[in-house]
């Protein structure tokens, strides 16, 4: 059938076009194949062969392997980027498709919007766990009102500062702090407080104005406005006039 040619994510109809068969008989070769090991499902209506998706697994784990060994602070690559280095012609659901399925497979870890080798873990040395030690400090202190990096920064000697900004990338990338935007930053745990105190406040009220939020937090204008476009990004929330409404929700961020 020409389609063992195919050599990424093919649907039904690219496996008709390339034979003399109809749909029906193809979706019906398609489950067959798939049922003797020759194809993988990744999704309804799209596969991808076994040899194929072997070899994305391998590719996939050396494109980790040398993130890693460039990174080796970080917690992994963005999933993003790795779906463009992996599968740069594919769509994002079906390049999500093959990443989850390695994933199930054993073959990689996934982690919020992460992906690393099974098993790899960032390892800080002595100056890198205090400067850890005393970000988690000042983040913990500052809550809802933490400070910039320029601020951090001011806070670390000369001496520290390329290790600062690695410190600070290992926590970023794991997920320990939340960047709300570019300036702003806060703890993953900081950040759930606040989105418990929106959910248990749209139990009540159907819109929030940003002078509410502030009040809500019990910080700063610039926060609570970090922290409302955050959610606009994220389609949790979205602004009506100078109010704003649920969106899609609060369970997206899971």
């Amino acid at each position: 059938m020409g389609a063992f040619e195919l050599g990424g994510v093919f649907s039904d109809e690219d496996l008709r076009m390339r034979s003399d068969l109809d749909g029906e008989t193809c979706k019906t070769a398609a489950g067959t194949l798939v049922d003797d090991g020759r194809f993988v499902q990744i999704q309804a209506d799209r596969y991808v062969s076994a040899g194929i998706m072997e070899m994305l697994g391998e590719k996939c784990k050396q494109i980790l392997r040398e993130y890693h060994k460039d990174n080796p602070l970080r917690a992994g690559i963005g999933v993003a980027e790795l779906r463009q280095k992996l599968l740069p012609n594919t769509s994002n659901a079906d390049a999500s498709a093959v990443l989850n399925l390695l994933s199930d497979n054993g073959a990689i870890s996934l982690s919020d919007n992460i992906a690393a080798l099974v098993g790899f873990e960032a390892r800080l040395s002595p100056k890198q766990d205090e400067i850890r030690a005393k970000l988690l400090d000042i983040y913990s202190s500052a809550g809802f009102s933490a400070p910039s990096y320029e601020e951090l920064a001011s806070m670390f000697a000369k001496n520290e500062q390329k290790t600062l900004e690695q410190v600070f990338e290992n926590l970023a990338s794991g997920g320990v702090l939340i960047a709300l935007s570019p300036q702003i930053s806060w703890l993953k745990d900081d950040f759930e407080k606040a989105t418990g105190l929106l959910r248990g406040y749209y139990e009540k009220k159907d819109e929030i104005t940003l002078a509410d939020c502030r009040d809500l937090l019990g910080t700063s204008r610039k926060y609570a406005m970090a922290f409302l476009e955050f959610l606009d990004g994220k389609q949790v929330t979205r602004k009506s006039g100078d109010a704003r409404k649920i969106a899609r929700g609060f369970d997206i961020l899971k």
